[in-house]
Formats: C-alpha cells, sequence, structure tokens
C-alpha cells in the first residue's frame, strides 16, 4: 500500500494513500451510453447494476473488483467499469447508516462530521456447508459484458473508527508497528463477529495528542493494566494499555469487546470466583471448543487464541451465564447494532447471530494482511480472514517532529551507594511533557520483542537528545534527575536526598483542606499548636492537612522529586484545596519563579474544591502557538470541583528574581490558556493597584502558562 506524507509546521502525517471518496457517480448522460460502451466483443468494460431487495435501483454503492475499489453506482443504479483481467471478483456495499461521535478528531476531513462505525449492506453472503465457511460472492467471467447484484439486509458489514494516542514521541518505526497490531484487530475482530465488523479507518496521534478524545490511549508505562470502559463508544468512553499488550491483536479484542460491544468479562462471575464462558468449554466435551481450539467462542475470557469468536446462545456450545457477562455476547451485540426504529424498511439490517448456526473458523483469503512489521511470535497472526483488500483498514499517523529523537529504546539505571536500585519510579521529561515510564527492575527481564532489563533498570520510551530523567523512590525522600546525552549511552542516575519547600499559602474565612495523593508527601504547616483533628496525616500513600480559623496559613510540602524547572515542587498528583462548609473564598498560593500565583475562587451553593496542579506533565503551548513571546512560568492547571462559578481570579506578584523587567506591565505579560491542550487562547493582564502585581481573570478552568511579550 502507498504512503502518503503531509508535513506541517511541527507535525508530520504519513497515511494510507486510497481516496475512495474522489470516485465520481454515473450521470444520467453516462447512463444512456452504457449499450454502445460495451457492445465492441473487444471491450473490457462491464455493466454493473445494483438492486436492493426490492428490485429498486442503489445509487452510491461502492462497486469493488478484484479486491479494488473501481466506481460507484449511479442513476438507476449503474456503473460501467474497466475489469481488463477476468475472471475477477465483485462484492458491492451501499452505506445505510452511519453513527455520529462527540469525539471531534474522529473525522477524516475537518468539514465533515465525526463518526462512530458505520453500517454496510453488500450482495456477499456467508455460507457454511459442512462446517466449511464460504464467502458466496459475484465473479466476473470473460463473457461477461452486464452484471446484476442485489444488496441484503441480512449481508451487513459494520466498520469501525477508532482514534488512538500515544503518550510519548513515538518514532515513525513505533508507530508503524502500532498500526500494523490494528490492522490485524480488525482481522481478528472479523473473524470473532462471522464476518460482519471490522475496523474500517484507525488514526495513531503519539505525545498524547488527542489523549482526551482517543479511543485507545497507550501509557509508556508497562506498569499500566489493561482496562476499558463499558460502553460509550461514542461518546468518551476509553481503553487504557500499556505497550507490550497493545501488541497482541487478542488482547485488543478483549478490550475493544469492552468498549465498543459493552461486553463484561467472561473470565470470572460475581465476588471474583473463576469461571469458564461456555459449556463445551468447561465440560470438556468437544476439545475444538476448548482453550486454544479452533471453535473457542471466548473472546471476552481473555485467551490470547486468534481463533476466538464471540459467545452465543448456540445449544453446541452455549454461553454460561454466571459470568460477569450473563446473558451470551451476540445478544448484547445484536441490540446494541441493531437499526434505530426510524430506519427505513429497505434499509432496516438484521445482524446474524450464531444461535442456530455457529460458524466455524473462516477461511483464509489469501489477502496480504498489509502489514510491513512482524508481531510477538506468541501472537503472530498467520492468517488473513478479509476476504478483500479495500476492507483492510485506512489508517494515518501523526508525530510531531522535534530534533534529537532516539530511535530505539534507552536505559535508565538506577543506583545508590554503587547498588542497582529496583523499584525506583521513572519519568521523562521532554517536549514540555512529564511522561511516567514506570518504575525499575527488581529482577532480569527479557521481552518478547529481544529487548532486557536487567536489575535497577528501566527502558524508556520517547526520549531525545537532552530530555531529562527524574526518579525517586517510593516510600523514602530518595531522588535524582539525569540527562539523555546520547541515545545509545545507558542515563545512570544516583540517588540523594531531597529538600523541603515553601509551596502553599492559604487564605480563608473558615479554614481549608489540602490534600495530594503524591506518594512520599509530607505536609508541615508553619502555624503554632494544632487543634484537635488538624494535625498532619497520610492519607492514600499522600497527606492531608486541615488548617481551621481565618486568616493566612502557611503549609509546607516535602517532596522527593524536588525541583522542576527551577520554579517549583513537581506534585505528580493534583493538589486539593477544598473550602469547608461555610467558607465564602478560597485563595491558593503557588510559589514559582519569577512569579507566584494566587488563584481565587468564589464558591456557590455547597462547597466547592479548587483543583491545582503544577506539573512537567502538563502541555505547553506550540512556538508557533507563543509567536515570539516567552514562557516564563511552568504551567499549571486548575480545575472545580462542585457547585462554583466559573471564573477563576488570578493575582500574579512579581519575585525579586524578575530581573527582565524594572516593573510588572500588563502590556509585557500575558497569559495562555488551553482547555483541550491543543488550542491556545490569549488571556490579557491588568497591573494591580499598587507595584508589583498583575491581575487577570481565567473564563474557565484550564492549563495555563505565563508569557514575557516581545520587548
Amino acid at each position: 500500500m502507498t504512503e502518503a506524507i503531509a508535513r506541517s509546521a511541527q507535525w508530520e502525517h504519513l497515511g494510507d494513500a486510497r481516496a475512495d471518496a474522489a470516485i465520481p457517480l454515473l450521470s444520467q448522460q453516462d447512463a444512456d451510453r452504457v449499450a454502445s460502451a460495451t457492445s465492441s466483443a473487444t471491450s473490457t468494460k462491464v455493466v454493473i447494476r445494483v438492486n436492493d431487495e426490492e428490485r429498486r435501483a442503489v445509487v452510491g454503492a461502492d462497486i469493488i473488483i478484484g479486491g479494488l475499489l473501481r466506481g460507484k453506482s449511479g442513476i438507476a443504479g449503474l456503473a460501467v467499469v474497466d475489469v481488463p483481467e477476468r475472471p475477477a471478483s465483485l462484492l458491492v456495499r451501499t452505506l445505510v447508516h452511519e453513527e455520529p461521535s462527540a469525539r471531534r478528531a474522529a473525522t477524516e476531513n475537518p468539514r465533515q462530521p465525526s463518526w462512530s462505525w458505520r453500517v454496510y449492506l453488500t450482495d456477499t453472503e456467508l455460507r457454511q456447508p459442512r462446517r466449511s465457511p464460504v464467502w458466496d460472492g459475484r465473479t466476473i467471467d470473460e463473457a461477461a459484458r452486464s452484471v446484476v447484484t442485489t444488496v441484503s439486509r441480512a449481508n451487513v458489514l459494520i466498520g469501525f473508527n477508532l482514534l488512538v494516542s500515544m503518550e510519548w514521541a513515538a518514532t515513525r518505526a513505533e508507530m508503524a508497528y502500532t498500526r500494523d497490531r490494528f490492522k490485524e484487530l480488525s482481522q481478528v475482530l472479523f473473524n470473532a463477529s462471522n464476518g460482519q465488523m471490522l475496523i474500517e479507518r484507525v488514526h495513531i496521534a503519539s505525545e498524547g495528542r488527542h489523549w482526551n478524545e482517543a479511543h485507545v490511549l497507550i501509557h509508556a508505562s508497562r506498569h499500566q493494566p489493561s482496562n476499558s470502559s463499558l460502553g460509550h463508544f461514542a461518546d468518551g468512553g476509553q481503553i487504557n494499555m500499556n505497550p507490550y499488550d497493545v501488541w497482541e491483536p487478542m488482547v485488543l479484542l478483549h478490550e475493544f469487546g469492552h468498549l465498543a460491544l459493552g461486553l463484561q468479562d467472561e473470565y470470572k462471575g460475581p465476588n471474583d470466583t473463576a469461571a469458564e464462558c461456555t459449556a463445551a468449554k468447561g465440560n470438556g466435551s468437544d476439545p475444538s471448543f476448548a482453550s486454544g481450539g479452533d471453535r473457542e467462542t471466548c473472546v471476552m475470557s481473555g485467551g490470547r487464541n486468534p481463533w476466538q469468536k464471540f459467545c452465543s446462545g448456540n445449544p453446541l456450545n452455549p454461553h454460561v451465564d454466571t459470568t460477569l457477562q450473563t446473558v451470551p455476547c451476540w445478544t448484547d451485540v445484536a441490540e446494541a447494532f441493531g437499526p434505530a426504529s426510524g430506519q427505513p424498511a429497505a434499509t432496516r439490517w438484521k445482524l446474524r447471530t450464531p444461535d442456530r448456526v455457529l460458524f466455524d473458523l473462516l477461511p483464509d483469503s489469501g489477502i496480504p494482511l498489509g502489514v510491513t512489521t512482524i508481531g510477538f511470535p506468541s501472537a503472530r497472526l498467520r492468517r488473513s480472514f478479509i476476504p478483500v483488500a479495500a476492507l483492510q483498514p485506512r489508517w494515518q499517523l501523526s508525530r510531531r517532529l522535534r530534533p534529537g529523537e532516539c530511535d530505539g529504546l534507552v536505559t535508565v539505571r538506577v543506583t545508590e551507594s554503587g547498588a542497582p536500585v529496583g523499584g525506583a519510579k521513572v519519568s521523562l521529561v521532554s517536549g514540555g511533557a512529564r511522561i511516567e515510564q514506570g518504575t525499575t527492575r527488581a529482577e532480569t527481564k527479557i521481552y518478547q520483542d529481544g529487548s532486557r532489563e536487567q536489575l535497577g533498570e528501566l527502558l524508556i520510551r520517547g526520549a531525545h537528545i537532552d530530555d531529562s530523567v527524574v526518579v525517586t523512590l517510593p516510600g523514602r525522600r530518595l531522588g535524582g534527575t539525569g540527562t539523555v546525552n546520547r541515545c545509545g549511552q545507558i542515563v545512570e542516575i544516583r540517588l540523594g536526598s531531597s529538600r523541603a519547600l515553601p509551596l502553599i499559602d492559604l487564605d480563608t474565612t473558615e479554614g481549608i483542606v489540602v490534600s495530594s495523593s503524591g506518594p512520599g508527601l509530607e505536609v508541615v504547616p508553619d502555624v503554632a499548636g494544632w487543634g484537635p483533628g488538624e494535625g498532619p496525616r497520610e492519607v492514600e500513600g499522600g497527606a492531608m492537612v486541615h488548617v481551621a480559623g481565618t486568616g493566612p496559613r502557611t503549609v509546607w510540602l516535602r517532596s522527593p522529586a524536588g525541583l522542576v524547572n527551577g520554579a517549583l515542587a513537581d506534585l505528580e498528583e493534583p493538589l486539593s484545596v477544598q473550602m469547608v462548609q461555610g467558607g465564602e473564598t478560597a485563595m491558593l498560593r503557588l510559589d514559582g519563579a519569577p512569579f507566584t500565583v494566587r488563584a481565587r475562587v468564589q464558591r456557590g451553593e455547597g462547597s466547592a474544591e479548587l483543583v491545582v496542579h503544577g506539573s512537567s506533565s502538563l502541555p505547553v503551548p506550540s512556538a508557533a502557538d507563543l509567536a515570539g513571546a516567552g514562557m516564563v512560568l511552568p504551567p499549571y492547571a486548575i480545575a472545580l470541583v462542585g457547585p462554583s462559578r466559573r471564573r477563576i481570579e488570578l493575582r500574579l506578584e512579581v519575585n525579586a528574581s524578575v530581573t527582565r523587567h524594572s516593573s510588572a506591565s500588563g502590556g509585557d505579560y500575558a497569559l495562555m490558556c488551553s482547555t483541550d491542550a491543543e488550542t491556545w487562547r490569549r488571556v490579557s493582564l491588568r497591573t494591580a493597584p499598587g507595584a508589583g502585581a498583575l491581575l487577570g481573570s481565567l473564563p474557565e478552568p484550564c492549563t495555563f502558562v505565563l508569557i514575557a511579550l516581545p520587548a
């Protein structure tokens, strides 16, 4: 398959070069010339007429000949197609439904609406004579000058539109490898659904682009467990995966079953009791239905067998209702993907469930998988189920171009007093983001791709020359940093002690609660004399303190991570400041050179919570967004929880370290605010009464940075 490459100022977009939508429909004038166009005995043209089951013409149907899209039916359902090589296979499909998506990025064209899945009717039926499934399609033979074909409501094909975000700055090779695993996902989904579902399109973006909108989030850390929302494919549900599980197409299919099809796990029952999903698998009556058998029907049990299908109520191997999936999978699928009540009768499709006919493993089509990389030996797909090349996924890869990219993984080695340390938490600071990479090994590990981690080591992804590596040791106040100097060189980090940093000032009318779930944090107030219940205490691995009374209070946080960007302690988790009931306002101060940020929010009815996260893991504006301005303050994110007014008043106080400007002026500084990590807008500042402070108002909770405007 050819590739199309487009480059913007910072992003490279690679994609499948197919342009299906550009094929015009046959006009009335063309239809009038159909007879003469095919009258010659030496003509290679064929007239295709597409009807529905009521013998009415179908306009706009895709004409796929020899595996390639060759045209669309026009007026009177006709298409004239050149077929020089015969015999040639024919498949016709017509779009009858497109499910909208709330994910704005799930579109191929910004001028067109986003979509989740599409339903097509085809002219090709799957039959199973003598336990050998076959595709009953049309063939254009040597003598054919015209073909009449019928699309049926029983021949259903559903194509899904997937948006995938990789957390780190993936290389082109890593993205191609990931793309190929999603191509394999389409193959195993096609078999599992008896030829009725596949992945029509997949868009994969790196560096966390579209993170909040993506269906699949691929985390950099190998410790991320694979899990998924149940349903909500169109409106916000997400799959979380680590970089190793995503290379297993059956793990992908299992999680896809949760998100897209709304199916529950079948390897356990209520109270986490062990369970088998089908009767024959549980009692061993037929080895073909057992784990690894070519008729296994337990995708939602989580096995790696690529021949698996979704379970049904077929009496040969009925679903066991004592799993978390209390009804056969196909019962839920047929209900979720059936036609809406307003669907016209002529296109009211009907999915074929295996309740009466239990389809076996689909035949090997012989069509190449269309992949350029080879998967893990234990998960390698050695059969192509999709019978037509044009039905393989369209794809797009988006990655940011930055200098100093390391082609492969980079090894981080953590030591204390010369000895390797396992269990140390490693983060990579790259391109304005902090990416959790996992923890160092407590023993040697060799992965299926041949990569190796020794005791005290971790392989990190997305590294560039001059990137920073931050290490903390949970449970102890130890940390360290290092720099990626060369891609092939091990980054060695020696653990050392941390320092205490004054971080938060509070000003309340009734008292305030400060908490963070960041590991290894200590909360130390500077007020003398604690009242009952006011002392610091650990909360879920972090810390919490309740400061009662009125007037200002200062709280110190002792963090093992130390300083980040030379400005503030990186909490790694959001810091929560909650007003005690009865309080009217809350003010939070975060110290960050060269400014101190004060955020003030006025509560509505009930209580409100102001959450501020200051971390290098937050996004930053691109050079194009900054347009020559310099970023002065590291990014902060503000969110509101509970009823409150939306506007947040900010006060930026100049510290003594500011030397660029002799005085703070609203004309010298501005804020940039983003709610989606991609679109940034400028928020003006004004000078506060008296020298040394800037005032601004955020229209809504967002991530913001302070910028110094060009002189």
